[in-house]
C-alpha cells in the first residue's frame, strides 16, 4: 500500500501523551502537525488556560451575603414567584452555583445555617417541610427598620462634619476680627485680588459639591 492510498482508509490517529491526547483527522494531518507543532501548541495555550481558571477557581474564597442582604434576597425570591428553598439552594442563589467544589464550602455552609436560624429566631423566615425555609411578612418591617437606622447614621456623620467646618470657620473670623490672625499676613489683597477670589471661587465651589452629593447620597438611601 503507497502512502497516498492512506487518505482514503479514513484513519482517526490519536497522540497520548502526559496524560493528554489529540486526535489526527489523517495520516497526513499528523505528519503536518509534527512538523509545524501548530495542534500541539493549540493545546499548550488551551492547557495553559484552563490552568489559570483552575488556579483562580482555587484560590477564590467564598463570600457570604451580610444577614440583612440575605434578607433582602429572600424577599426578592419571594416576590418574584419563587418557593421555598433549602440550605444548598440558597447558597446557590446567593454565592456561587459551584460553592461545593470550593475548600472552605462547609464552614460557609454552616455560618449561612446560623444566619438563616437567626432569622429564624427573629420571626423573618420560618421553616417549612422540614428543611426548606420561607421568608414571612415581618422581613419587610426588618428591612425597613435597618435602612432607617443606616440612613439616620448617615446624616448624623454628615451634620458632625458639618459643624466641624462650620466650628473651623468660626474659630477662623473670630480670630481674624479680634487680630489674632492678620489676613494681610497671608494674602496680600492689594497685589493678588484676582488670586485671592479664585481661591475663594474654589472653597465655595468644593462645598457646593459636598453638599450636592450628600443630598444625591440622602435620596439614594431613601
Amino acid at each position: 500500500m503507497k502512502i497516498s492510498d492512506l487518505d482514503t482508509l479514513q484513519l482517526k490517529i490519536e497522540h497520548v501523551f502526559d496524560h493528554h491526547s489529540i486526535l489526527f483527522n489523517s495520516v497526513f494531518d499528523l505528519i503536518f502537525n509534527q512538523i509545524t507543532r501548530y495542534r500541539y501548541l493549540r493545546h499548550l495555550i488551551a492547557q495553559s488556560k484552563d490552568n489559570r481558571e483552575k488556579k483562580k477557581f482555587e484560590t477564590t474564597k467564598l463570600i457570604l451575603k451580610s444577614r440583612i442582604a440575605l434578607l433582602e434576597h429572600l424577599v426578592e425570591h419571594h416576590c418574584r414567584g419563587g418557593r421555598s428553598m433549602t440550605l444548598e439552594q440558597i447558597m446557590s442563589a446567593t454565592v456561587n452555583n459551584r460553592w461545593v467544589f470550593y475548600k472552605d464550602s462547609k464552614h460557609k455552609k454552616k455560618r449561612l445555617s446560623l444566619m438563616l436560624e437567626s432569622l429564624e429566631e427573629t420571626k423573618d423566615i420560618k421553616v417549612v417541610r422540614g428543611s426548606h425555609y420561607q421568608v414571612k411578612a415581618k422581613a419587610i418591617e426588618t428591612i425597613e427598620a435597618f435602612r432607617d437606622s443606616n440612613l439616620k447614621h448617615k446624616q448624623i456623620v454628615i451634620i458632625q462634619k458639618g459643624m466641624l467646618l462650620l466650628t473651623i470657620s468660626l474659630a477662623f473670623f473670630t480670630a481674624l476680627q479680634s487680630g489674632l490672625i492678620k489676613l494681610a499676613t497671608i494674602i496680600n489683597l492689594k497685589e493678588h485680588v484676582g488670586a485671592t477670589l479664585i481661591v475663594l471661587g474654589l472653597v465655595l465651589m468644593f462645598m457646593h459639591i459636598v453638599n450636592k452629593l450628600h443630598n444625591k447620597q440622602f435620596k439614594n438611601d431613601s
